[in-house]
Formats: C-alpha cells, structure tokens, sequence
C-alpha cells in the first residue's frame, strides 16, 4: 500500500495541492494523457482489497491517500460526465471508465466510514464531487456503484466538518435536490431514502442552506412541494423503507418550519395537511412498539406547533383525530410509552393550535388568513380537546396535578392554563367546560400556581380562579352569623369544609389553602396599588368576595384564624377607590363618551381615535366600579364574621373611605358601602354610632332615603336613627 498510493499520485498532473482549482487541475490533467491509464486502475483495484484493513487506515492518513483519491474521482467523474473526455488514453474502453468507477465508489465507501478518513475526505472536497457523481446517468454510473456512493454522502453529510462547507457552498442543495428527485432514485426506495436522509442532515445543521431552499423554491426546483408529497401514502416499498422515508422526510419539514419564511411559503401549498395526517397513523397496541412512527409523529407534532405559531393553523386543515393523538401524546396515565419530552411537546403544539395566534404578514395579500380564521380553526381545536373523552383529565394531569414522576417543565403548565382560559372565556364553551372542571375540583392546583414566578403562569391562573369560583353552588350564600356559630367540629362537614360527593380518585378542595394562596398572592402583588394591574385587582377581589361567602371560611373567621393582614389589604383598597374621582355613576360615562365625539373638529381618524380613547375610558372605570364592590362586598363580611377585624377595620380608618364610596350612584355599591356603614356604627353602641356624621354623609344619606329602592332605604333608616337617638340635634339630620 505505500508503494501503491504514491504511484497513484505520479499519475496525477504535477504534483497535487490542496488549494488547486478544479478547472486548474483538470486543465493540467488534460495534458497528461495518461492521468487514467489502465496501471492506474490496477492499483486502485488493489489498493481497494487493502486499505480496510486497521494497519493500513493508519497508513492512509499518513501517506495522504485521502487527497489521491478524491482528485482520481474528480478527473473520473470530468471524464464520465463528458467535460474532459481527453483523460483517457485513445485505445482506453468504456470499461476502463467504468473499472475506475466501480474501484473509487467502494473506497469511498470505506473511507466514510472510518476515523479520522471520512473527514479528510470532506475537507479534501469529496461532499460536492460524490453529489456530482450522484447526478450521472444509469448508464454512466451503475446502481450498484450510486447505492455505494450514496451510501458515502450519508455517511458524511451528518459530520461536524461538513456544516462550515455546506454554510460556504449552499447552492450544493440544488444538484441534492436533483439526485433526490432522477428517476433512478425514485425508482429505488433505499435510494430514496438515503438522499432523504442527507438532505435532512443538511437542513438540521445548516442555515445557509435552509435559506436557499427558500431561495430556489418556485423555479424549476421545488424542495418543499416534495417534501410534502413524500409524506402521501405511496407503493413499491416495505414497511421499514416507507417510515425511514416519513422518518427522514419529517426531520426535514421540522427544521424547516422553524424559519417564519418558510412556514409562510408551507402555507401556500396544497399538500400541507398532509402533516396533520401523520397523526393519524394508528400505533401498534403495546407491547409492540414503532418508534420511528412515535418519532415521526412528534416531529409532526412539532411542525404543527410552528405553523400555528406564526398563524397558519386554518391552513393545516387538522381532523379530530389528530388532535385526539396530540392528547393522547400526554396521556401518561394510559399509555406507558409517553416521555416527558413527548408530553411537553404535544401540549405546547395543542396550546398553539386551541389558542389563536396573529397571523405572520406574506407578499402574497391574496393568501394572507383573516383573525376570523385564526378564531374558527382555534375553536375547532379546543372544542375538540375539551369534548375528548380524557381531554380535560390530560390537561389536568400535566398542568395542574402533575405527578411526582413525570417531570414537566413549567412551560407545560403556562401553555395548559392558556388552552384552559381560552376554553373557559366565550358562551356556550364557558360553561360547559367550567362545569367540568368544578366537578373535578381544579380550584385547589389553579390556586397553588398563584405563588409562580412567571407571569404566563400566575396571570391566566387567576383569571382561572376567577371564573371557577362563582360556579360552586355555595358562592351565592350569604353566611350569617347564626351559620357559623355553635361547635365547628360538628359542623366540620356541614360547613363545607370537606367536598359533598367526593370522587375518592379526586382530591377535594382544601379552601384554607386556596385562601391562603390568594392572601399571599395579594401581598406581592396588590400591596402597590398603584403599580397593580386594575384587572388582575377586579379578579383577586371577585376570588376573595367568593371565598367570603364559604361556610367554613367564615367559621375560620369567627375562631379569628383568617390569614394575617387580610383587613390591611382590604382597607388600603378601600381607601385607593375612596380617594379617586370616580363618576358619580357609570352612566354618566356614557353621556362623557357622547360629549368627546361631538366636537365639530373630530373628523375622521380623529373621530375613530376620540371614540376608542373614550370606550376605554368607559371599560376602565366600569371595572374600577366592580372591583370596588367585590372589596366591599368582603369587608363587610370579613367584619361581620369577626369582631377583631371590624375594630382593625375602624383602626385603618375604614369609615373614611366609606365615607367617599357612598357618593357614588350604582346600587349595588351602596348596598355594600351602606351595610358595611351600618355594621361598624353598630359595633361599639354609643362610641360608634356618629362614625358617619360629616355634614357630606348626612346631605348624601338623606338624598338616599328618598330613593325608590327599599334596600337601600332599609339600610339609611337605621343608620340615621342610630345618629338622631345619639345627637338628636345634629346639624343636618333635623327637618
């Protein structure tokens, strides 16, 4: 073998080097008549014989071998594709082309087989020259000698050493391209596949490369549209060939789909639902396991999620059963076969398909996707994943009550509570889904991930809370005292301190720790009012004005084991509404919102613009209104319920701040403000009852008495008489 290859390389045109040009090399070589002479044959035959051998892989790399044989296939591959037939001696034959053909084809083969030859053989230039190779004619190139070169390539393209050549020369994906697509490779399907298999090693490792496939698709050459077409059903192969061709042809569209470009292009085309079918590819029931089908349908699973992040989700055109797969991906409880990695992913492409995302914008106006379509397909998605038969139990068990060993990220828990708040936001869906998901008794899990750090969690965990709560049968009550007096051991039940019909496989609801996660939640974040979020507010209050209405809640207030600081929080948000200038009434907004429209200058898009700063307006106050009367509506109970918190109350000067809410004119805030004013006059007899004696307050209680509604006037008579029996002369309260 030493003495073979630098024989071989007195047959090369001068000496080679490393930087020759190809048309240098192969300008030079014309000259040398016998650059391919049948000596050279031979010893490439025998060498061919030898260099598998251990002792002479060493001996290769150390005589330079490698470099020998990539410039023989090079002048070979000149001389057999026709663009430098003068290498060949005159009285040379065919079969002396094809002598050297089939003896290069085997070595490359071994050579991409070993270490450190395979990737000399890439730097020397092999990738390009074995792809050029590849692009010969049956008659030039021999399927045995193609099987064995391709083989070579596939060896090579997954290589550290060629992604930096592939990101130099990304135009080499076009002659992949037409080795994939020659009829000797779609006539034979491990040939096939192994073009398959380099083109998705060039697409995972590559960028450049991705980027010309977008480049070049809509010419002559149309990567995409065969990827996808690859993807349909097809003949003429075994089952190991068609999933090594969905395997390959996955691992491709997945990385691709990554690119919003591409994504965008994807959408355009027809045979993009063929995605979605792949889910529908029925498993072998366990214990028979197809992994490379299980491996296709998570890259499937995958690509979906791409597509319907940057909003191309109508295009999909998903069936219920895909869907039905994606659930069934996370379902661990029914299918051992499911990974973490498996069940992370599939409820982050469910979260991107059931949730609507903002279409991406294309050159083309006439396919852009409209929201309405996004909207519909999204629906479809959700309606699907609740009404399955263990969709919501999926959902629940790896995003709110994941086991111990099935270790999830958080992402999985954000993108959960994001299908669940979607499903749970729009009538009829709303209802029937949060019905569901009182019956199995969320309210517990929802509330612990209130103390999550990440907002994608904590936010859309309260506004969960928040619907949940006023769907129990019991948020309606209005505990008295005489409920919740008496022995709270016997009525530890009775209270609803332990779930009625409890399902023994789900856990009841502990609502001391769902108070507690609450409380905790608006000391971090509803301490700083003014930072605070009004909506996050208006949600945290309307949880707490529920929870206050709980039996067993409120017993825990009278024993005066309710959370610390609670009155704190209320009274600072009585006093923050208190102290602003709200409307006397929330229709007066409308006569506001009439009033900044009607200027004669508004025309317009400064109408549109004064119109839409004004129904803001409106839906900012309006909500400022509901959340002061969810505080309302749990001061007083919290006071009622405990005598130590009404005298905390009447030491964070509670009676100021009712002293500005009872000048608004909506009736259900008087109501609360009214009956909280009621019960803290009350509280100490004599040294309470003038707390609500301003000159203001008494004008404002006497306006009220004349008022239609008897509720209210219910509430004042009582106030005022305890003022008169106190201070019959009063300035104000007589005549």
């Amino acid at each position: 073998a030493r003495f073979l290859v630098p024989l071989l390389r007195t047959g090369l045109p001068q000496v080679l080097s490393s930087q020759e040009k190809e048309e240098d090399l192969l300008s030079r070589a014309a000259t040398a008549s016998t650059a391919l002479s049948l000596l050279n044959s031979e010893c490439l035959g025998i060498l061919c014989r030898l260099y598998s051998l251990p002792r002479d892989e060493q001996m290769l790399v150390e005589e330079g071998a490698v470099d020998v044989f990539v410039a023989y296939l090079e002048l070979w591959l000149a001389v057999a594709s026709g663009t430098a037939p003068g290498l060949f001696p005159s009285e040379s034959s065919d079969s002396l082309v094809q002598g050297f053909g089939a003896s290069l084809a085997s070595i490359v083969l071994t050579l991409s087989s070993q270490m450190p030859n395979r990737e000399l053989l890439v730097q020397a230039g092999g990738f390009p020259i074995i792809l050029g190779a590849l692009g010969l004619g049956a008659s030039e190139l021999p399927d045995a000698q193609r099987d064995q070169l391709a083989e070579a390539l596939a060896r090579l393209s997954p290589l550290p050493t060629t992604v930096p050549y592939l990101e130099a020369f990304p135009h080499l994906v076009t002659p992949l391209f037409r080795f994939m697509v020659a009829p000797p490779t779609q006539q034979q399907p491990r040939l096939m596949v192994l073009a398959l298999r380099v083109f998705a090693d060039v697409m995972e490792t590559s960028p450049a490369s991705r980027a010309h496939v977008l480049l070049v698709t809509g010419g002559t050459i149309q990567p995409l549209p065969f990827l996808l077409a690859c993807l349909e059903p097809s003949s003429g192969a075994n089952r190991e060939e068609k999933g090594a061709k969905l395997f390959h042809t996955m691992r491709s569209l997945q990385r691709l789909a990554t690119d919003e470009a591409v994504a965008w292009m994807l959408a355009s085309l027809d045979g993009l639902p063929a995605v979605g079918r792949l889910l529908t590819l029925e498993l072998p029931a366990p214990p028979v396991h197809d992994d490379r089908l299980e491996n296709v349908q998570l890259m499937a699973t995958e690509t979906l999620g791409y597509m319907a992040f940057f909003g191309h989700a109508p295009c999909l055109r998903l069936e219920r059963a895909a869907v039905a797969r994606l659930l069934a991906q996370a379902n661990f409880a029914h299918d051992e076969r499911v990974t973490p990695e498996g069940a992370a992913l599939s409820i982050w492409a469910l979260a991107l398909l059931a949730t609507p995302q903002a279409s991406s914008a294309g050159d083309d106006k006439s396919q852009r996707i409209t929201h309405a379509e996004v909207e519909t397909a999204a629906a479809c998605v959700r309606g699907w994943a609740v009404n399955d038969a263990h969709g919501l139990d999926v959902l629940i068990a790896c995003g709110l009550r994941t086991p111990d060993h099935l270790v999830l990220p958080m992402s999985a828990t954000a993108d959960i509570l994001a299908v669940l708040t979607a499903a749970t936001e729009q009538q009829p869906e709303a209802e029937a889904v949060l019905d569901q998901l009182v019956c199995k008794r969320v309210c517990t899990p929802v509330a612990a991930l209130l103390e999550a750090v990440e907002p994608t969690i904590r936010v859309p965990a309260l506004e969960l809370l928040a619907r949940l709560l006023p769907k129990h049968s019991w948020a309606s009550n209005e505990p008295s005292v005489d409920e919740i007096s008496g022995d709270h051991d016997h009525n530890h039940n009775q209270l609803g301190w332990v779930d009625e019909n409890s399902d023994g496989d789900v856990p009841s609801e502990r609502w001391s720790a769902i108070m507690m996660h609450l409380v905790e939640w608006m000391q971090v974040y509803a301490r700083d009012l003014q930072a605070s979020s009004l909506s996050e507010l208006r949600k945290a209050y309307g949880c707490l004005s529920v929870l206050t209405a709980h039996l067993g809640l409120a017993a825990e207030f009278r024993r005066d084991k309710g959370p610390r600081g609670l009155m704190d929080l209320v009274a600072a948000a009585l006093h923050h509404f208190g102290g602003k200038k709200l409307p006397s009434r929330p229709e007066s907004l409308l006569l506001t919102r009439k009033e900044s429209t009607s200027s004669d200058d508004a025309t317009g898009e400064a109408a549109v613009k004064a119109v839409k700063t004004a129904e803001r307006a409106k839906e900012d106050w309006l909500m400022q209104f509901e959340t002061v009367l969810h505080v309302l509506r749990a001061c007083r109970r919290i006071m009622t319920f405990s005598q130590a918190s009404s005298d905390h109350a009447l030491e964070l000067h509670v009676p100021r701040a009712l002293d500005n809410l009872v000048l608004l004119h909506d009736r259900r805030l008087l109501d609360e403000a009214l009956r909280c004013m009621l019960h803290l006059a009350k509280l100490h007899g004599e040294k309470t009852e003038l707390l609500f004696s301003s000159d203001r307050t008494i004008a404002r209680l006497k306006a009220l008495l004349q008022s239609e509604s008897r509720p209210i006037q219910a509430c004042v008579t009582p106030l005022l008489a305890l003022m008169a029996a106190q201070m019959p002369t009063l300035p104000g309260l007589c005549g």
